[in-house]
């Protein structure tokens, strides 16, 4: 995964909590201790280089669920999704559709 990345994920923090969000999908999660500390180095290194880092941080058993967590988000697309450019150029031909409504929730 590290070298077939096309963008990055972005970290931030609102009111002392901690979310991950895909700029390409809009898809965002919020993140506990271990999953944030996977995404500090994720994608830019590998789960096998991140593994030994975290390893003195976190259980073993718990940096593998985030990690089993992340590949199930990236195999159905909700991060980092395969765009082909047969896709991408669907999306750009395709008419927007009319948007209906907007949901603002303030924080």
């Amino acid at each position: 995964m590290a070298g077939e990345r096309k963008h990055t994920l972005h970290r931030f923090e609102i009111d002392g909590r901690r979310f991950v969000i895909d700029p390409e999908t809009c898809f965002c999660l919020e993140c506990d201790a271990v999953s944030w500390a996977v995404f500090e180095y994720y994608p830019d290194k590998s789960f096998e280089e991140i593994r030994p880092l975290l390893g003195g941080q976190f259980p073993p058993r718990e940096i593998e669920e985030v990690i089993s967590e992340i590949e199930w988000l990236r195999a159905g697309g909700s991060l980092w999704p395969k765009i082909t450019p047969e896709l991408l150029a669907k999306r750009y031909e395709s008419t927007p559709t009319e948007l209906s409504e907007i949901v603002v929730f303030p924080y």
